[in-house]
């Protein structure tokens, strides 16, 4: 029993990732949004994109913040 609920859970785990990806790709979610219903970090969420063969989906405003972010750190 406990064997069959772990498949059962790792296959619903699957579909939840596969989901989250499809949306993701869509731009229908952000990094953000997409790390908080998978339950990853940013780092975990983009080693899932690699192992997909998925791309980041990063546009200027993105960048731009994290250029803002970097400058007033350093």
């Amino acid at each position: 029993a406990a064997f069959l609920r772990e498949v059962i859970y790792k296959g619903f785990e699957k579909a939840k990732q596969e989901t989250v990806l499809k949306q993701y790709a869509k731009k229908e979610m952000s990094t953000g949004e997409a790390c908080d219903r998978l339950g990853l970090n940013r780092w975990e969420f983009f080693d899932l994109l690699k192992a997909h063969n998925a791309y980041l989906n990063l546009d200027l405003e993105d960048l731009l913040s994290a250029s803002r972010l970097t400058s007033a750190g350093g």
